[in-house]
């Protein structure tokens, strides 16, 4: 968590110092931010997936390290399959509904 928090902070700069001056600058700023995270948390869960599966294969021997690799590698694919279903439900709001006037 405190991870995250410093890399939420050292992005909110870029955030603070754009000039905001109506609701579609403010929407397009949330927006930006918003698929920041998206790449932050993609990422994240793709190097929880590897370490689950390094833990995994480097430690076959240990049953609970084999178990507690194995979970990390499912909890990391479940993270990946929804970051890229909510990828595909923006892009498909995007490109089919009309809603691309803001990003």
């Amino acid at each position: 968590m405190r991870y995250i928090l410093s890399i939420i902070i050292s992005i909110l700069p870029a955030y603070t110092y754009a000039a905001i001056t109506d609701v579609q600058d403010l929407l397009t700023a949330l927006l930006d931010l918003f698929n920041n995270l998206i790449y932050v948390v993609f990422s994240f869960s793709l190097v929880i997936f590897f370490w689950g599966l390094a833990k995994f294969i480097l430690n076959a021997g240990d049953e609970k390290t084999h178990e507690d690799g194995r979970h990390l590698m499912f909890w990391g694919i479940i993270a990946l399959f929804v970051m890229t279903s909510i990828w595909g439900i923006i892009a498909f709001l995007q490109n089919n509904l009309g809603f691309d006037e803001f990003g």
